[in-house]
């Protein structure tokens, strides 16, 4: 399962890029936000906000290789 971390200005931004550079829909996008940024003021002491994002499908496929052995080893 391969993450990208991805920045942004907001949360919703990291997100777009990480749909941008994943080439996958929203609905396909596993997220975690690390850091929801912060505004600061008057854009002083502003931070980005920081993802971490991986397509679902890629959790599926490493997680039932494991759960098949898994099913078998308990019979």
């Amino acid at each position: 399962m391969d993450f990208i971390k991805v920045e942004g200005k907001t949360v919703d931004a990291a997100v777009e890029k990480a749909i941008e550079e994943l080439k996958i829909s929203k609905e396909d996008l596993y997220v975690k936000v690390l850091d929801e940024g912060a505004n600061g003021f008057l854009g002083l002491g502003a931070k980005p906000a920081i993802i971490e994002a991986c397509a679902k499908f890629s959790i599926k496929n490493t997680a039932e290789p494991f759960m098949k052995d898994f099913n078998i080893n308990r019979m």
